[in-house]
């Protein structure tokens, strides 16, 4: 009997040591995932800056949007432009800065960005394990989406003005957007909203399209080249009714010419309806 008690007591013991073994093994493993599972957050973690939703060590990429409010679209025009514009927006990845200007009436005032955020990206881009789903769609809804949909409603707004220096508006944003220390690297695209008819003291359209190779000689194109090595162009072109007699292919090659001397990498050319 005594052997017998002791074979059920070493038999105990051993299933105890069994069973504390397990149960180290599971705490040691519960230990090692919420160590992974932490050391996945710290470096997924990126410190954004609260106003503009980009992170403090730079955007993932740069879109710079220059808008021509010089003069009025029609609704169709309005209509289609939103539109397009969408869909370009819709290509910002997550992080990606989004800079807004509007060509301003003066040749001689640099346009200054009327809108300056990065895409903060939707809930089912993140993980609920690092980030907070609910207030990244909550940055993306009323931070980001909301204040731009507000935006191009007042910049959209029937407007007219005695001038309008595009060439000077996009030099102006690849020098202080596209082409800063912070911006060099990334993918970085610009979108052009215009008629394209450049009106200023050095050259204005309306009196017609000279060739590109003919303006590229004159010291008012040395004034206003602008860096645009790499960068993707989208010209979003706005007819007009009263132009169209210089609205047409001469007009097109001026510009096509113009963007392949600055470099761009790209361009992309799309007629609004209307």
């Amino acid at each position: 009997m005594a052997r017998r008690r002791r074979r059920q007591t070493r038999s105990a013991e051993n299933s105890q040591l069994i069973l504390g073994a397990v149960l180290i093994g599971f705490v040691c493993l519960a230990l090692a995932y919420g160590f992974y599972f932490f050391v996945g957050a710290r470096k997924s973690y990126v410190e954004l800056d609260p106003q503009t939703y980009c992170p403090k060590n730079g955007p993932a990429s740069v879109t710079a949007l220059l808008i021509d409010t010089t003069d009025q679209l029609n609704l169709v025009q309005r209509t289609d432009l939103i539109n397009e514009i969408e869909k370009l927006i819709q290509n910002i990845p997550r992080y990606g800065a989004l800079d807004i200007f509007a060509v301003r009436p003066t040749e001689k005032q640099p346009t200054e960005p009327v809108f300056q955020r990065c895409n903060p990206g939707h809930a089912d881009e993140i993980s609920g394990w690092t980030s907070n789903p609910t207030m990244v769609e909550r940055d993306w809804r009323e931070g980001f989406r909301k204040p731009l949909d507000q935006l191009f409603e007042q910049m959209l707004a029937p407007g007219e003005a005695n001038q309008s220096p595009i060439l000077e508006s996009i030099q102006w944003l690849a020098v202080n957007t596209l082409g800063t220390p912070t911006a060099s690297g990334l993918p970085r695209s610009l979108i052009v909203v215009s008629d394209l008819l450049q009106h200023t003291s050095g050259l204005s359209h309306y009196r017609g399209v000279a060739s590109f190779s003919a303006f590229k000689k004159t010291p008012y194109y040395k004034q206003i080249k602008a860096p645009l090595e790499g960068v993707t162009a989208h010209l979003l072109i706005v007819r007009r009714n009263t132009k169209k007699n210089v609205q047409g292919k001469a007009l097109i090659e001026f510009w096509t010419a113009y963007f392949d001397a600055q470099g761009v990498r790209k361009l992309r050319l799309v007629d609004l309806a209307g």
